[in-house]
């Protein structure tokens, strides 16, 4: 809800928040991504409780659009961290500050996403249902033995 806020302020007030150094994200675009988040925000509230068939689809679909739109906005995180670790400075306050929000969005929905699992009986990690009750350790699968075929290949290097 605070990114939905913040995109809806810098809208109004007209804040250039830059998509890549040459481009700035519109009125409208910043406007379509706080409804996004809204509707992000609701859907992590809706999914603890109890949902009709209708209500899952919608919470799945939301969530489904909602996680890449964020990890989208976040993508030049790594560039901001160079910039800050090398002291350049950050070229737009705006950008950064962006790309934060967007970072602690997708970490936010990403949890909700794994709740949503876990209260539906599925892995966390993967959503896959798995034996055992999940409460114990990780256990990685035994090794096991190439084919023949395999073995057999040799390099012609």
């Amino acid at each position: 809800m605070l990114y939905a806020a913040v995109q809806m302020v810098w809208a109004a007030a007209g804040t250039t928040v830059p998509w890549s150094p040459h481009v700035a994200y519109a009125p409208g675009v910043q406007l379509a991504l706080a409804a996004g988040a809204l509707l992000a925000s609701g859907a992590c509230l809706a999914t603890p409780r109890p949902l009709a068939r209708r209500g899952r689809v919608a919470v799945a679909a939301v969530l489904a659009v909602a996680v890449p739109v964020f990890a989208m906005g976040m993508a030049s995180l790594p560039a901001y961290v160079v910039t800050l670790a090398s002291l350049s400075g950050v070229e737009s306050a705006t950008g950064f500050a962006h790309v934060l929000l967007n970072t602690v969005g997708l970490g936010l929905l990403l949890v909700g996403v794994s709740h949503r699992r876990r209260l539906r009986g599925r892995c966390p990690r993967c959503g896959a249902g798995h034996t055992g009750d999940g409460s114990g350790p990780l256990v990685h699968p035994p090794a096991c033995v190439a084919s023949r075929r395999t073995r057999i290949q040799r390099c012609t290097c």
